[in-house]
């Protein structure tokens, strides 16, 4: 019974996240879309920070608990580093970082929200092509360097286990140090709880967590293979800290590969 209740509430909170993009992106988003990309997401991102905070606070009715701070200028811009547990960390990035996202094509054909979620300043790629991920690092770099913000999840993908995944992905990071532009890390804890993985569903009223570190600025390091490491090897140390407070004693670092 409960996971029919949680199916039935998923289906209607995914009904009225669709709607609320179409409402939300068209008052607020859409007269920009004469702006060209990299300037109109100055004021667009704003409709995206109004549309997640609705999400997750209406919607889920969840209740983040936010610490840290990124130490980032108001117009600095940033690649965002950030595990990953569940479809709700996007959002809080979104919210709290004004930072939007590095996504899998498929998300652009969801309906409303996938055309608002780049015209707000989302970036999308194949995947499967090297040319249309090559395209995409070089998108998120401009992007940082105009003063905005791009989330990215260097595991891939949600984790099904809640630990770390030992495989992650450092590019755009690497690409970073060459740019000489900061990496904020961040952790996320218990967003399963809210929208779980990898059933369709979700919960209401879920508390959960993000920490936000300070930003990391390669003229630190000595290298961009340093550099890389050390912006994932923060994430880790925030989400075993997460861990801990979670379970005093608990949370291994996994090791970077």
């Amino acid at each position: 019974m409960r996971a029919f209740a949680a199916f039935v509430y998923g289906l209607a909170v995914i009904a009225g996240c669709i709607v609320s993009a179409l409402v939300i992106g068209t008052l607020g988003a859409l007269p920009f879309i004469i702006v060209p990309r990299g300037r109109r997401e100055r004021w667009t991102v704003r409709v995206a920070q109004a549309w997640s905070w609705f999400v997750v606070r209406v919607l889920l009715a969840a209740r983040p608990e936010v610490t840290g701070d990124s130490g980032l200028g108001p117009r600095e811009g940033a690649v965002v580093f950030c595990n990953h547990r569940s479809w709700l960390d996007p959002l809080l990035l979104i919210i709290h970082l004004r930072s939007n996202g590095l996504s899998k094509r498929q998300i652009l054909w969801l309906p409303a929200i996938g055309f608002y979620g780049w015209l707000t300043g989302a970036i999308f790629l194949d995947r499967r092509s090297e040319a249309s991920r090559a395209r995409a690092r070089a998108e998120v770099i401009r992007m940082v360097a105009a003063g905005h913000r791009i989330q990215v999840f260097p595991e891939g993908t949600r984790t099904r286990s809640g630990e770390l995944r030992e495989r992650v992905y450092l590019t755009t990071a690497r690409d970073a140090f060459e740019h000489n532009l900061p990496v904020v890390p961040c952790a996320v804890m218990d967003t399963e709880r809210s929208l779980p993985v990898p059933m369709i569903g979700a919960f209401p009223f879920a508390r959960v967590r993000l920490h936000v570190g300070e930003a990391r600025y390669p003229r630190d390091h000595a290298d961009a293979e340093a550099f890389a490491q050390a912006c994932w090897l923060a994430v880790q140390q925030l989400v075993s800290g997460l861990e801990e407070e979670r379970s005093p004693g608990g949370g291994e670092v996994a090791p970077v590969v």
